[in-house]
């Protein structure tokens, strides 16, 4: 009895599998089922803010003929159409296991994501006027480059001075209208480079931290900051140097990009430019003469196409052929002269007056106006001292010719 009443189950269910198995097949013959693909974009890949052509085919899959169907393209924050008579494409006949494409010219966003984006769709059926169905398909949009820039940078102080400190600041802003760059790396390239048998060498190091700073992220139109501490070397020469800055990031789909940015890095120093007075021949009782001055460069580095120019003033009057002289190039811890004749009614101190013009290793124009002050001395009483010198050599000759003398007679009266 038992063994009946399970072969009855069994039987009831073997039945109700091929009443549902003919429920579905005789859906599939009997009504039509839409398939969306994209039969291929252009461009490939669409890019943020651009425009792209975009070939939809409507496959029918089912049984029977779809009649009527009505597309309508849904708007969403990746794709918008170009025009409003493409909303709705109303197609008559679309046959089973026949298919039909539509073109859509789409409106790609500017804030659109790099990657897969997907274009949206809801159709009708006049056979099935009941069913609002939805469809999707997706195509790859992606930046033609993901573009970084320099928004802004600062050196401070500069010029770097040689032994001197600094601050490198940049500022670099992802110009992407829609990717994000990842792991963004900065590091500045001041390894030593083998030029032939010749290395070159950057006259400057990092200090308080590496060559080398990263951030995570930088999000589209957004910046991120970036600071790196130099010292120059003390013997570092005058010169603007060519640093570079490598650069590296990914995009939103991990491909990776580097750029390489060149930093100008000026190193110098002010000059320091000493004038004094070496020597002259003027006095409180000679007002006519020479003057002869110095030019000491006290900086560290050199000057060049030095002219030197005495003023006019009351003090004094020019007797020079010229009241200027090219100097021309003085190096650091050095000096050069330049000579005047003038004449003077001062007793007691001059005030010369002298422009000097030069220009730094970096060709920058330097004048500078100085009041260099002679202090007037009493001639020196040359007359006294000569005559003691000259009782000094008599009375030694005198001495040498008595001495001469009995040396001369003893030798006589000893013969």
């Amino acid at each position: 009895m038992k063994e009946y009443k399970i072969f009855l189950v069994a039987i009831m269910m073997m039945m109700l599998a091929t009443i549902v198995s003919a429920s579905a097949t005789t859906g599939t013959e009997t009504s039509p089922t839409l398939r969306f693909s994209v039969a291929t974009y252009s461009p490939i890949p669409a890019e943020p803010g651009q425009n792209v052509d975009v070939w939809i085919t409507v496959q029918n899959i089912g049984g029977t003929d779809a009649q009527n169907t009505a597309i309508e393209f849904v708007d969403s924050s990746a794709f918008s159409l170009t025009s409003e008579a493409d909303r709705i494409v109303t197609v008559p006949v679309i046959g089973s296991n026949s298919d039909y494409t539509v073109k859509y010219t789409l409106k790609v966003s500017d804030s659109v994501v790099d990657g897969a984006n997907d274009i949206n769709f809801k159709y009708t059926m006049a056979n099935l006027p009941e069913v609002t169905s939805t469809a999707k398909v997706s195509i790859d949009v992606k930046s033609a480059e993901t573009p970084i820039a320099i928004s802004d940078m600062t050196i401070d102080p500069s010029p770097l001075t040689p032994g001197g400190k600094t601050t490198l600041s940049l500022k670099i802003k992802n110009m992407a209208k829609s990717s994000n760059i990842r792991n963004v790396d900065v590091a500045l390239q001041l390894t030593p480079i083998i030029s032939g048998t010749t290395v070159v060498d950057l006259p400057f190091v990092t200090v308080n931290s590496g060559n080398d700073k990263s951030v995570d992220r930088i999000l589209p139109g957004e910046s991120s900051d970036f600071s790196f501490d130099l010292a120059a070397y003390p013997s570092a020469v005058a010169g603007i140097y060519k640093l570079p800055i490598l650069v590296s990031y990914y995009d939103d789909t991990g491909t990776k990009f580097t750029s390489t940015i060149l930093a100008g890095v000026e190193i110098n120093s002010k000059p320091d430019i000493l004038v004094n007075i070496e020597s002259s021949d003027l006095n409180k009782q000679v007002k006519s003469g020479s003057v002869l001055f110095n030019a000491v460069n006290r900086g560290t580095t050199g000057v060049k196409l030095m002219t030197f120019k005495l003023l006019p003033s009351s003090d004094y009057t020019s007797t020079s052929p010229s009241s200027e002289i090219y100097i021309g190039k003085i190096d650091s811890d050095d000096f050069q002269t330049a000579k005047f004749n003038v004449q003077t009614t001062k007793s007691d101190t001059v005030t010369f007056k002298v422009m000097i013009t030069y220009k730094d290793s970096l060709n920058k124009d330097y004048s500078e106006t100085r009041d260099v002050v002679y202090q007037l001395n009493d001639a020196p009483k040359t007359g006294s001292s000569s005559t003691f010198i000259w009782l000094i050599v008599i009375v030694v000759v005198i001495v040498g010719g008595i001495v001469w003398y009995r040396r001369r007679k003893n030798r006589s009266k000893n013969k």
